[in-house]
């Protein structure tokens, strides 16, 4: 009896796909994803000087050693190479530094530690620079540090991010960057490379605010909530590697789908609503536990995973400037027959915001 109620559960999924579906084949493409930590507002949240100094030249934000704690569930889900990583300048300016170390690493253990050796498993130096100058062209907008070395996320792990920095100074009227209320750090402020101190102060509920990018090229897309878990084990990506700019073609990815699997692209105009219904949605009423919709659905385009689960859309972004800076959101979703009872993955959810 059982076997015949998973077989219904099952084709109620495909049914309902099936409505949406088109045998549309499209070539496989890499994926990546990009998410903002602890939200994708590069404008709003408290400002500090630590850990890239303040006007300077001399002061105790100009020498630091700094520890920032990124949350494995706050970022895009899967694992791969980290290409990008931003912070959230308050003013625009010059940052000149005397030397800039920056290393990725993941999480040693569950509790962050203020001795920083203790933190730091597997650490990758990403950015090593003398004398050098990072321009910041404009304020309450995610600005990149370059990712010169290759750090790959596992998938599961947190990430920390360490920064040191010597001779630091910044040429902005208000220098700093927007910091959260919920990540957590530790630093150590007048910190000399040549005699480094062991621990900092913290953990600090302060961490600077980050986007953060896994894959390949930049990120177009800021990502929420979670993909659930297909038949091999891992989720449905969701990305895109550059924004919708009016006039444009946008072009979508999914990664990591069932091989040869159906599935949808849906669109929405809402995340908080979908009729009377409240979002996120769980789906696990309807045979697919830990699953997740996370957008009303304006519309749907069906495609079909290539052979490696790799899917892509181009979306025709509308002209006009009435369109600039409106706000919309994807989800892909995928026939997985082996995954639960309803026989369908979704991703996590994508925000996008048209230029």
């Amino acid at each position: 009896m059982e076997g015949g109620e998973g077989a219904a559960m099952k084709a109620k999924g495909v049914l309902f796909l099936s409505i949406l579906l088109s045998p549309l084949l499209v070539p496989p493409l890499p994926g990546q994803g990009c998410a903002g930590v602890p939200d994708g507002d590069a404008a709003s949240g408290k400002v500090n000087q630590i850990p890239f100094g303040g006007r300077g030249p001399t002061g105790p934000f100009q020498n630091v050693r700094y520890q920032l704690r990124i949350p494995a569930a706050a970022l895009p889900g899967g694992g791969g190479t980290v290409t990008s990583l931003q912070f959230a300048p308050a003013d625009k300016g010059n940052y000149f530094f005397r030397s800039l170390e920056v290393r990725l690493a993941h999480l040693k253990g569950k509790k962050f530690s203020p001795l920083f050796a203790d933190n730091l498993g597997g650490a990758v130096t990403v950015l090593s620079k003398s004398r050098w100058s990072w321009n910041v062209p404009k304020a309450d907008a995610w600005t990149s540090l370059p990712v010169e070395g290759k750090f790959v996320w596992d998938g599961f792990r947190d990430i920390l991010v360490e920064i040191v920095t010597q001779g630091a100074s910044c040429s902005a009227a208000n220098p700093g960057f927007h910091r959260s209320n919920s990540l957590e750090c530790v630093y150590f402020l007048g910190y000399d490379a040549a005699k480094p101190a062991r621990s900092g102060y913290g953990p600090f509920k302060a961490g600077l605010k980050v986007r953060i990018c896994v894959g390949g090229g930049g990120g177009g897309l800021t990502l929420f909530g979670k993909a659930c878990k297909g038949s091999g084990g891992r989720g449905v990506e969701l990305s895109a590697p550059n924004p919708p700019t009016r006039g444009k073609s946008f072009l979508v990815r999914a990664a990591r789908a069932p091989a040869g699997a159906a599935g949808v692209l849906v669109l929405g105009g809402d995340a908080k609503k979908f009729g009377s219904f409240s979002l996120p949605l769980s789906l696990a009423g309807m045979g697919a536990p830990g699953c997740f919709l996370y957008t009303d659905i304006l519309t749907a385009t069906a495609v079909r995973a290539g052979a490696k689960g790799d899917a892509s859309l181009s979306l025709s972004i509308p002209s006009g400037a009435v369109h600039q800076g409106k706000v919309f959101y994807l989800q892909w979703v995928f026939l997985d027959p082996q995954a639960n009872p309803a026989g369908v993955i979704l991703s996590a959810g994508g925000k996008a915001k048209i230029r």
